[in-house]
């Protein structure tokens, strides 16, 4: 399970894990559409998808809507401890492409466990 990590400054949140784990990203929309990106490769559109720790030492998930004024997404990240990670976007004339950002870092069991978390 990933950890959660408590300092997300810049971030919609940031989680540690294991290499050989993945995070579950589910993005569920309303009258706008997602663009995803992990790590500044290609677009994900289609939810949902998964992001494997092992893929380097940081994944870096950025997701954006686009659309129409009160389009909406619900965005929800499991294989998380405790509880999946969910957070609320939502378009309007103040941010008409909100951008939620996460970041994922992978560690050795030693250091997660020194966090407090599960092997």
């Amino acid at each position: 399970m990933l950890k959660r990590l408590p300092d997300s400054f810049g971030f919609a949140g940031r989680f540690m894990g294991l290499p050989n784990e993945t995070a579950n990203v589910e993005v569920k929309t309303t009258n706008c559409e997602f663009r995803a990106r992990v790590n500044n490769g290609p677009d994900i559109t289609a939810s949902p998808f998964l992001i494997p720790l092992n893929a380097a030492p940081n994944q870096d998930l950025a997701i954006l809507l686009s659309g129409a004024n009160s389009g909406s997404a619900i965005v929800v990240i499991t294989s998380i401890e405790d509880f999946p990670e969910v957070d609320h976007m939502l378009i309007d004339s103040t941010v008409p492409f909100p951008i939620n950002r996460y970041r994922f870092v992978a560690v050795a069991e030693d250091t997660l466990l020194a966090a407090g978390g599960q092997p």
